[in-house]
């Protein structure tokens, strides 16, 4: 009889009590521990990126110069019929403003410009003094590229100026803002023929440059 019960015991295994294991806890779903977010990737400064390609952030090897000759229209204030003029325009790109994705692409820059009015005369009544003389302006600023490739070319640019009348009477020197566009179409061993207008503007006063000009690439 005893040996039956024990045999029966060993078929039906461990009665679940007192001394049985506890079941391991499976953990609740809210209970687990949370994965960590991986940050982004740091932005990557224009300068380091600039300076991990090797690229300035004024690219005066892409130095391009430009010779214009033109007709200058002058607001009724100055008294001064449409002149003749000549200006020389240098024009620099600057890769630290240019997008990540075209880091060496022609897009924002700097320029200079020299314009000089070899003679111009004001009338006046009762005439003055010193009614004729050269003048020139100087312009400095920035420029947009917009479209430049082998066909065509388009350039818009703003900054400030600075008139020197020589000695004209009743005209002041000093200094003004400019803006202007230009467009051109690509000639071919890198000259760029162009048409372009400036107007500058100081103390109510207007000038409009318009000129032809020759890009020429380095």
């Amino acid at each position: 009889m005893i040996e039956t019960i024990l045999a029966m015991g060993l078929l039906l295994g461990p009665v679940p009590g007192d001394d049985a294991p506890a079941a391991a806890a499976t953990p609740k779903k809210q209970e687990e521990k949370p994965q960590e977010p991986v940050p982004p990737p740091p932005l990557e400064a224009p300068a380091m990126r600039l300076e991990d390609q090797g690229l300035p952030w004024v690219d005066f090897e892409w130095l391009d110069l430009q010779p214009r000759f033109g007709l200058a229209l002058f607001s009724d204030e100055y008294k001064i019929d449409p002149s003749p003029f000549l200006s020389l325009l240098a024009h620099v790109p600057v890769p630290l403003l240019s997008p990540g994705s075209d880091p060496e692409g022609d897009y924002f820059g700097l320029f200079a410009e020299a314009s000089l009015f070899p003679q111009v005369t004001r009338d006046l009544d009762p005439e003055p003094d010193k009614v004729s003389g050269s003048v020139m302006l100087f312009n400095m600023g920035f420029d947009f590229t917009f479209l430049r490739n082998q066909s065509l070319y388009f350039v818009v640019r703003a900054g400030f100026q600075f008139a020197w009348y020589g000695g004209i009477s009743d005209l002041s020197d000093g200094f003004g803002s400019m803006a202007g566009a230009e467009a051109g179409i690509y000639l071919g061993k890198s000259l760029t023929l162009t048409l372009g207008s400036e107007a500058a503007f100081g103390d109510g006063d207007t000038i409009l440059l318009n000129a032809l000009g020759l890009v020429i690439e380095f």
